[in-house]
């Protein structure tokens, strides 16, 4: 499994209070969270590129139904299948908003919740990986790489040490309904088959 960069951005938008009778006298969060998500909706990255950037919570009341609300968070969702672009990606998103926000007289304080890197896949560690699944359920078990655009923090591992030999490889549990469904429901026999491939892996590393 070749795994994606991801990055969580939350802004605080910050307006001025007023009553809904007398809008002119205020700055409405609400109205500017709208532009800052629609700014964002905006990005361009080169076409060559896999990423992705979504909003994926927005937060505002003001507490009761005619009051301009003065603040406002949103939460972004980035990924990007490589390292490089998501630095690229991260600094679009914060210009976005801040500038959308200031075209309207708001300020927004953006901050990085969690992140995770891509990939960084030894070609070793993953020979030795293939062989050991291969000595477990043949030829037939062992499947090409997959990309996907989820994210994984093992990968911190080899970025962080450079000299790690890092790998990764996916178990088929047949998962149902999907990944972070509240059904989801896989078949825990398959652990079984995982420890194998464990073990494999590790008499062929000392072996």
């Amino acid at each position: 499994m070749i795994y994606s960069a991801c990055s969580t951005l939350e802004a605080t938008i910050k307006g001025v209070p007023a009553h809904a009778a007398r809008p002119h006298l205020g700055v409405n969060a609400l109205d500017a969270a709208v532009q800052a998500v629609q700014a964002v909706n905006s990005i361009h990255l080169a076409p060559g590129l896999t990423w992705s950037v979504k909003a994926t919570r927005f937060l505002c009341d003001a507490g009761v139904t005619n009051s301009v609300p003065d603040e406002a968070r949103v939460v972004w969702d980035l990924r990007s299948q490589e390292n490089a672009p998501m630095e690229l990606l991260k600094e679009k998103v914060s210009q976005a908003i801040q500038h959308s926000v200031a075209a309207l007289g708001a300020t927004a304080e953006v901050v990085v919740l969690k992140e995770m890197p891509a990939a960084e896949i030894d070609a070793d560690a993953t020979a030795l990986l293939s062989a050991a699944i291969v000595d477990v359920l043949g030829e037939q078990g062992l499947l090409a790489a997959k990309t996907t655009p989820g994210s994984e923090d093992f990968f911190y591992y080899p970025v962080k040490n450079p000299q790690v030999k890092a790998g990764f490889w996916g178990l088929g549990t047949n998962l149902v309904p999907g990944l972070h469904h509240p059904q989801m429901r896989f078949e825990l026999s398959s652990l079984e088959i995982g420890v194998k491939i464990f073990k494999a892996a590790v008499v062929r590393m000392l072996g």
